[in-house]
């Protein structure tokens, strides 16, 4: 019985680092996308500076 709950338990870890990796994919996508969004905003923002200019 003590190694059926070993073995239980270690398939539980299993799925929560898999949960767990999965879930900082995810944020790692996510904030991939967020910096990219700020860059293209601080660009567009540079060229309307630039736009004034002219």
């Amino acid at each position: 019985m003590h190694g059926l709950a070993q073995n239980g338990n270690r398939e539980g870890l299993r799925r929560v680092l898999f949960m767990v990796s999965k879930f900082s994919q995810m944020r790692n996508s996510l904030a991939v996308s967020d910096l990219k969004q700020d860059i293209q905003i601080v660009a567009l923002n540079k060229n309307r500076e630039r736009l004034r200019e002219l």
